[in-house]
């Protein structure tokens, strides 16, 4: 059950093996049990008043399994299968007492911080809010994040005390930006957590803004969540579009700003860089472990060189991300010496 327009998008994407109605065609009791007699299973998914649809679904058929895609499926959506570098290990959960967050702006490579983090023996950060809560937080109406927080909270069960969190900028600005959760209401939660924040940021802001413009359209936060077979996804032809190169240079440039607030009185805080992690890995996590009062798997052993060899599978990624740089310098009239990128090309 979904608002037409989107019932029709996915018509024309994939075949769909189930009945489809709208929002408009249960709109009453009468209506809703001469379509819903012989269902079981209905997944609702609509910008206006989803929830309250579920709920009024769910009184008025307490047999059937009724589901929320905002607040049901979304928090789960981490459990989707996925397949870390081959060069690294499958996650192992470690317990601390308070969340441990990992708070990144876009195209910083987050998720091998994440992973290196998880082969060390420290906190597995978990994208609970992923990318689609951007879109979703502009487009329905009264999105609410504490009820999707709740969600995520029955997922993990009882290891919501292991609560290790992959936070991106871009999300913590849509939900300030376009639902009721205010920045002093984050500011509070994060005092009274007690959480521990690890905030990543990239220096190369050109480089970042050229990978954020390649991924915009695409589901994936960076290479390291494209799975083998999803590379087609990604084409070789593709270039960085320059005005969206520039906004998302200007979007990463706000979201910094939000977040110095955010953690302007937060003590519980590391601040480390792409750069630095990706060249001198096991000093980064040292300071991490040390900062978490954590301890580091004694065998493990991190070269820098896996960084690079991610990439490389991606062969003109490279040069298309140097290509927005270039015409950045060309219409801004910016012609310095080159500067060392914060990757070797492949």
């Amino acid at each position: 059950m979904s608002d037409r327009d989107l019932i029709s998008h996915l018509e024309g994407v994939v075949k769909l093996r189930c009945k489809t109605a709208t929002p408009e065609d249960i709109s009453s009791d009468k209506s809703s049990k001469q379509l819903l007699t012989n269902i079981h299973t209905v997944f609702v998914f609509s910008r206006n008043d989803e929830y309250r649809i579920v709920l009024r679904l769910r009184a008025q058929f307490p047999g059937k399994r009724i589901f929320s895609a905002q607040y049901d499926l979304g928090p789960s959506s981490h459990e989707r299968p996925k397949s870390p570098p081959t060069h690294m290990l499958e996650p192992t959960p470690v317990a601390y007492k308070q969340p441990v967050i990992l708070l990144a702006t876009p195209g910083s490579d987050s998720d091998y911080l994440a992973a290196l983090m998880t082969q060390a023996g420290l906190p597995c950060p978990v994208e609970y809010f992923g990318k689609p809560i951007v879109g979703i937080s502009k487009s329905a109406s009264h999105f609410m994040p504490a009820r999707y927080f709740h969600g995520v909270q029955k997922t993990l069960g009882d290891t919501q005390a292991d609560f290790s969190v992959l936070l991106h900028t871009d999300v913590v600005a849509a939900l300030v930006s376009n639902t009721r959760l205010s920045a002093e209401r984050l500011k509070k939660w994060l005092h009274t957590s007690g959480a521990k924040i690890i905030y990543l940021r990239r220096e190369d802001k050109l480089f970042q803004a050229g990978l954020s413009a390649l991924l915009q359209h695409r589901p994936f936060r960076s290479i390291w969540s494209i799975l083998p077979n999803q590379r087609k996804l990604f084409p070789g032809y593709q270039q960085a579009n320059f005005l969206e190169g520039m906004q998302a240079l200007g979007q990463i440039n706000r979201e910094e700003q939000l977040v110095e607030d955010l953690l302007s009185r937060h003590t519980n805080t590391i601040t480390l860089s792409t750069e630095e992690f990706t060249s001198d890995p096991m000093q980064q996590l040292g300071r991490i472990a040390e900062f978490l009062d954590g301890k580091m798997d004694p065998a493990i052993s991190i070269q820098p060189g896996g960084y690079q060899e991610e990439y490389a599978a991606f062969p003109d990624l490279f040069d298309r991300i140097v290509e927005f740089r270039r015409q950045y310098i060309d219409r801004l009239g910016l012609h310095a010496a080159p500067k060392t990128d914060s990757i070797a090309a492949p």
